[in-house]
């Protein structure tokens, strides 16, 4: 074994560099396969499971110039020879998830199910291929030193339980207490029901996902990491209240999403592109597979569909209608005192009844269809460089404390930016919760790095 050693401070050990560098290259290689199996998947599921059977919810396909597929194509993988093959930050599972669920179905969906000129789609791709290699360059920046408390583990714990008690206590009185499992057909009564409720209680629009994406996936993390059954249990009867009050399937869906993160942090992460990767392929396999078994379209719609293509899809429709017409400046938001709001109807409303005749469809769209809709192309750029600073600030917090936690923490609540706006992740979602508890979160005696091969001790 070659090895220097240099002011006896540290040792150059170029064996097992050599190694792990041929380890990384090799798992590289079946990154990018994995993405391409994905991108083979997904065309295919949309163009001949999909679309036959929901073009009129606008899986429809339009026929583009062929060299543009090829351009589309390559800008889609071109990514994965940069994406992190292991994590040694724990916002990287976000841009993982960006990735599949947002920056692809961006690529080929509006490829196929929006009527424009290539020569005004090549920039929309253009721009986001730059957004999204933005957010990485802040990967290469340092931590940040932010001065913070210091509490103790009990102390942390009153915090997080005089917050979910608050919480639960409002969402309670204002919804009564039930728990139970609801049917196919219940969950649109429920979700009326809710609707009505909110108008009054505006408040709960906030608590709820709070609860549901932030306290609950807390204490079922903590209580997988510090090894208290009794926190789990109770983090997941919290999602089943919650789905039993809202209806929201993506509540139930967060329960096999948290064991997902979990399976994807094994062996500490050191194989998060590949299990990323093919895991997806796996998803949208089975769904296909499903299909053709049971000749039921809506298995695959509602897991692909509604998951991957749809934001997609909407992403084309904003961008086709403020290519258009005004943009909105968020004069419908924080910045209304600016300017006034150019339209009879909210963003979503209005997209939906421009491209689907229904304006009590609320279609939400993705953070870089929300920020071309307020900014143009100009505000995907820019909002890429706030995502970025958002996570740099992050995972800065996140060091020495637990990074399971953290990755767990931050997994759930980011999934809401293939479908909502950044400043909604933020403040609805509870991005900007889960950033002030890992601020006060006490730090680990001893962390495990990312590679998981050693343990070192922390202050």
């Amino acid at each position: 074994m070659t090895k220097f050693y240099y002011n006896n401070f540290f040792s150059v050990d170029f064996s097992r560099a050599k190694t792990e560098i041929k380890r990384i290259g090799t798992t590289r290689i079946f990154v990018v396969i994995g993405i391409i199996v994905y991108l083979s998947l997904l065309i295919y599921s949309y163009k001949e499971v999909l679309s036959p059977e929901y073009s009129y919810r606008g899986y429809v396909i339009y026929d583009k110039k062929y060299y543009y597929s090829i351009f589309v194509f390559l800008f889609s993988v071109f990514p994965s020879l940069w994406m992190p093959v292991k994590i040694n930050r724990p916002s990287q599972l976000l841009y993982w998830l960006l990735y599949i669920l947002t920056y692809i179905p961006i690529f080929w969906v509006v490829y196929y199910s929006v009527e424009m000129k290539v020569s005004s789609l090549i920039w929309l791709h253009s721009t986001l291929f730059i957004s999204f290699g933005i957010i990485y360059i802040f990967y290469y920046l340092p931590h940040l030193s932010i001065p913070r408390p210091h509490l103790t583990w009990n102390q942390y714990g009153l915090c997080v339980g005089l917050i979910a008690f608050a919480l639960l206590a409002y969402v309670v009185s204002t919804f009564g207490f039930r728990l139970r499992l609801l049917s196919f057909y219940e969950v649109y009564t429920v979700r009326s029901e809710l609707k009505q409720t909110l108008a009054s209680a505006s408040l709960a629009a906030y608590a709820i996902p709070w609860l549901g994406n932030v306290i609950h996936p807390l204490l079922m993390s903590l209580g997988i990491t510090k090894r208290r059954p009794f926190l789990f249990i109770v983090g997941v009867i919290g999602q089943l209240y919650i789905y039993s009050i809202t209806g929201y399937k993506s509540i139930i869906l967060s329960i096999a999403l948290f064991f997902a993160i979990l399976i994807a942090l094994w062996r500490g992460g050191r194989y998060l592109g590949l299990l990323t990767a093919w895991g997806t392929v796996g998803l949208v396999g089975m769904a296909i597979l499903a299909s053709f078994v049971t000749n039921i379209s809506l298995i695959p719609y509602l897991s692909v569909g509604r998951l991957i293509i749809t934001p997609g899809m909407l992403t084309g429709y904003y961008y086709d209608f403020f290519s258009q017409y005004n943009n909105i400046y968020m004069s419908d938001g924080v910045l209304s005192f600016l300017s006034d709001y150019p339209y009879d109807l909210p963003p979503d409303q209005m997209i939906g009844a421009v491209y689907r005749g229904d304006a009590s469809i609320h279609a939400n769209a993705n953070m870089w269809a929300d920020s071309f809709a307020n900014f143009g192309l100009t505000g995907m750029l820019v909002f890429a460089v706030i995502l970025g600073v958002i996570l740099w600030v992050f995972d800065s917090l996140a060091r020495n404390r637990n990074r399971k936690v953290a990755v767990l923490m931050l997994g759930l609540p980011a999934i809401n930016l293939s479908n909502t706006a950044l400043e909604t992740s933020m403040l609805t979602h509870g991005i900007a919760l889960v950033i002030i508890l890992m601020y006060l979160m006490p730090p680990e005696s001893t962390t495990r790095r990312w590679s998981g091969e050693r343990v070192e001790e922390t202050a």
